[in-house]
């Protein structure tokens, strides 16, 4: 059992490593100008957990750098940070939570609205909850980033969606 769990140490050790890692990669390619591949970089970390990267990634959307603005979809990576029971340094945990903060006080009430039942959704098909239709969470996240801004009756749907329990 001993020997078991220093691997399982070990390869834990090396995985922040690698996303250490591919943040400092990301970050020095933003910082250079090369916005593409630091998107890129950022995204592939991001996805894989790295909470660095999913800032750096809220940050991009935000700016529009690598990317087209979306304030939605940075308001999620941010709060994915703020919220997310991962363990992480209590400072990058702060810092999401001001860069969501930040950002929702700049949206309007019916984008906000809408970036907070996204983040919900995502929160819930992240945690794998049992009663998460993940088909449906995942259609409704698309169906609101892609039309939010054109169908004003769909704020009044996604609300209510919102306050099911």
């Amino acid at each position: 059992m001993g020997k078991s769990a220093a691997i399982a140490a070990f390869l834990l050790l090396f995985m922040q490593g690698a996303a250490m890692a591919d943040f400092l990669r990301g970050r020095d390619a933003f910082l250079q100008g090369h916005y593409l591949e630091a998107f890129r970089i950022f995204q592939i970390a991001a996805h894989t957990g790295d909470a660095k990267s999913q800032i750096g990634l809220g940050l991009m959307h935000t700016w529009g750098k690598g990317t087209t603005r979306n304030y939605i979809e940075a308001y999620r990576w941010f709060d994915r940070v703020a919220t997310g029971s991962e363990p992480i340094h209590r400072v990058v945990r702060i810092l999401a939570r001001t860069n969501r903060d930040y950002l929702a006080k700049r949206m309007s009430a019916a984008t906000l609205a809408d970036a907070k039942t996204i983040a919900a959704l995502s929160s819930m098909n992240d945690n794998a909850a049992p009663d998460t239709d993940l088909a449906v969470s995942t259609a409704v996240i698309r169906l609101t980033v892609l039309r939010a801004q054109f169908i004003p009756a769909l704020q009044r749907d996604l609300t209510a969606l919102a306050t099911v329990e």
